[in-house]
């Protein structure tokens, strides 16, 4: 089944791709906190980085070296996910461009919750610089996500549909570092 990737008047995969930048070498490096039951329990460091890239019916994806497999077309982040029967198949991770989006995300093979994406009237936290723009992603398991432009990830959290019960995970970002330009 092949899936037919329409572009919107007036978007631009280069101007909504800003809002997480997919190059070879990207690192982000986060703080990791688990909560048990609303107390603190884990702190730890993560990186998480492009490490290569790779395609989905003749388009470019990038490889994190978290395992996911992430492609923009036009306005809109897909995350390549695997179903049941092996196929992988593009799942909307993120739209750009408008306001307000709510659209459907699957996980865990065929599994479906409802996201949004709303576009924020200023950033929160330490790389909420005056001028930058951020959306919110967030979704029907209690899980957020903030991306600012031209970094990508500042700051999410992991719903109940990704963790145990009565637990959290939250990654707070303290050092992107972009892709070393080749001279």
């Amino acid at each position: 089944m092949a899936l037919s990737f329409a572009q919107r008047c007036g978007s631009s995969t280069t101007e909504v791709a800003s809002y997480f930048p997919l190059a070879l070498s990207h690192e982000w490096v986060y703080v990791d906190s688990v909560w048990q039951q609303g107390q603190l329990t884990d702190v730890f460091m993560d990186t998480v980085r492009v490490v290569k890239q790779g395609a989905f019916e003749k388009l470019p994806t990038y490889i994190l070296s978290d395992g996911r497999e992430l492609m923009w077309r036009n306005d809109t982040l897909f995350q390549i996910v695997f179903q049941r029967g092996g196929y992988r198949l593009p799942t909307v991770y993120f739209v750009a461009g408008a306001p307000k989006s709510v659209f459907n995300y699957a996980f865990g093979g065929d599994v479906v919750i409802q996201r949004t994406s709303e576009l924020l009237d200023s950033c929160p936290g330490r790389f909420g610089q005056k001028g930058s723009s951020c959306y919110r992603i967030s979704d029907a398991c209690g899980g957020d996500m903030i991306l600012q432009k031209a970094i990508g990830p500042v700051y999410w959290r992991l719903g109940h549909c990704f963790a145990e019960e009565g637990s959290v995970l939250t990654k707070t970002l303290v050092h992107f570092q972009p892709a070393r330009q080749s001279k």
